[in-house]
């Protein structure tokens, strides 16, 4: 009995024992517990504090977007209406626009075709030019000893051309 009693004993010193190590772990876990509920807590408090701070960016970025969208559309209603009430005059405006242009052109045109008119006739008076220019003319005189009248000097003085194409 001896020997139970010492064997009770031990095992309630270990029961003891265990129930120390059970006691500090549940305080270690609790403790943990604590703090991972503190972590989360703080982590939720971040994560809403940033959406807010996302919200207020999101604002003051869309606000201006949004009212620049407001004022072109402003000014398109305007300009339609403008249009709408005035539809011949962006007509003729176009129209006079188009005529000036095709007008400028023909001054244009007609410039360049006086200017091709000038060119073509200096090019056909530089020909007869250099064809005048090489037209010799050549005399044959006759030797006065041998023709017997002046009459003759006349008959027998004649023009030759050479004519150098």
């Amino acid at each position: 009995m001896e020997f139970l009693k010492k064997k009770i004993t031990k095992v309630d010193t270990d029961l003891e024992k265990s129930r120390g190590r059970v006691v500090s772990l549940s305080n270690e876990v609790n403790k943990n517990k604590t703090t991972t509920e503190e972590r989360f807590t703080k982590t939720d408090s971040e994560i809403t504090q940033l959406k807010v701070d996302v919200s207020k960016i999101r604002e003051q970025l869309e606000y201006p977007a949004r009212s620049e969208i407001n004022n072109l559309k402003t000014d398109i209603n305007k300009i339609n209406e403008s249009l709408q009430r005035h539809p011949d005059k962006w007509n003729d405006i176009v129209k006079n626009q188009v005529t000036e242009s095709l007008n400028e052109v023909n001054g244009n045109i007609s410039e360049v075709q006086n200017s091709i008119k000038e060119t073509q006739e200096q090019a056909a008076e530089h020909p007869d030019k250099e064809h005048r220019r090489n037209k010799v003319i050549l005399y044959k005189y006759v030797n006065e000893s041998d023709l017997q009248r002046a009459d003759d000097i006349e008959k027998k003085l004649t023009f030759h051309f050479a004519y150098s194409c």
